[in-house]
């Protein structure tokens, strides 16, 4: 997840509308009301979020304490990346602030691999909220002392930064 609502694919020659149209092929999009959630806790996480339209807080309970943790706007990607890195259940919750049209898509590694020589800007631009959404989970879980999602978490924002740094080398 990302807090920047100007968080926007459509830099370097891949437009929103392009980015839209290729994951509305490889995803199902879904209408959420308003107070609904996307995703809750304990609930399997295989799924990303790209938001279409609309607002949501994904937040988690700390000590039966609602926590939020971020916001998604118009443009982001959203998930609980350290369920979804690691197959697991969701310990977050994802709730629709406004009425909300979201493309669901199962984002797997090896989608993501087999596209790379053939779009790698796109890719890129898919993998930097990912890292993103990794490095806030990190920092997350570090300051609630979950060391082992935090450790865990750093280590894959770490490669997916080296698979960006890598494609930006393509042009």
């Amino acid at each position: 997840m990302t807090i920047n609502p100007n968080n926007k694919f459509n830099e370097n020659h891949v437009t929103l509308n392009e980015l839209i149209q290729v994951l509305k092929q490889l995803g199902t999009t879904t209408h959420i009301e308003k107070g609904k959630c996307i995703l809750t806790v304990g609930e399997k996480v295989d799924i990303v979020f790209f938001v279409e339209k609309g607002c949501f807080r994904t937040f988690r309970y700390i000590d039966d304490e609602e926590v939020t943790i971020g916001f998604s706007f118009q443009g982001d990607l959203d998930t609980c990346p350290f369920a979804y890195i690691n197959q697991l259940k969701s310990s977050d919750c994802i709730e629709a602030l406004t009425d909300s049209k979201v493309i669901k898509v199962h984002l797997v590694i090896s989608l993501l691999t087999s596209q790379t020589e053939k779009y790698p800007l796109f890719i890129r631009k898919i993998l930097i909220p990912i890292s993103v959404c990794l490095l806030g989970f990190s920092v997350t879980s570090f300051i609630y002392f979950f060391y082992i999602p935090a450790v865990t978490s750093m280590l894959a924002y770490i490669f997916v930064t080296l698979s960006i740094l890598s494609l930006s080398k393509h042009k």
